[in-house]
């Protein structure tokens, strides 16, 4: 091959395989810069929909334990950042504290209620999407004191980004609280539950 030949396939493909060794370098440092990384999830305040909807029920109550199938303070966005819940708390707990807080702005909480309202966190789901949307996924079964329960499952789905520092350190937890206020919408809403205050 003559000189200038060889120095030119060097020049092109010498470029080339540094561009994909630079890149490669760059994806490694982001991913072990953003492994180590959590971001927790906004503090809850109450949704006015909820407040609205709960000050027509005849009746205060009490809220109890609300427990999960499978406990966690944290989940991972894109295997790469870790998502936690505000406080220190479990997203059971969350919830739960969502919920009381509710009832609270809307005057229909009283710890000595006779009605008291539980829950089981069957499954949580949460994914911050990889193209346009992502989402979180509530399983969860509400139990009244009289006896009486349903399930219920609620989709809040938001739009992402493909940038995973602005996927997972933003939308996805942000998404989290409003998702919480629309589970305690649907809840509230769901004909079974006039059922559980009664």
């Amino acid at each position: 091959m003559p000189i200038y030949e060889s120095k030119l396939v060097n020049l092109i493909f010498g470029d080339f395989f540094m561009k994909k060794f630079n890149l490669g370098i760059l994806v490694f440092l982001v991913i072990v810069g953003f492994s180590g990384c959590s971001v927790k999830v906004p503090q809850y305040n109450s949704s006015a929909d909820n407040v609205v909807q709960l000050r027509t029920m005849d009746y205060k109550l009490n809220v109890g334990k609300f427990t999960a199938t499978n406990s966690a303070k944290k989940t991972l966005c894109r295997l790469a950042r870790t998502v936690t819940v505000s406080q220190g708390l479990t997203f059971e707990e969350y919830i739960e504290n969502a919920f009381v807080e509710d009832l609270k702005m809307a005057d229909k909480y009283s710890a000595t209620s006779n009605i008291t309202i539980t829950a089981n966190l069957n499954n949580l789901k949460a994914s911050s999407g990889v193209a346009s949307t992502g989402y979180w996924y509530f399983d969860m079964t509400i139990t009244s004191s009289n006896g009486k329960s349903f399930d219920i499952v609620s989709k809040y789905v938001y739009q992402t980004s493909f940038m995973g520092a602005i996927a997972c350190s933003e939308l996805m937890p942000n998404a989290f609280k409003p998702a919480v206020q629309g589970l305690i919408k649907e809840i509230i809403n769901n004909p079974k539950f006039s059922s559980l205050i009664q």
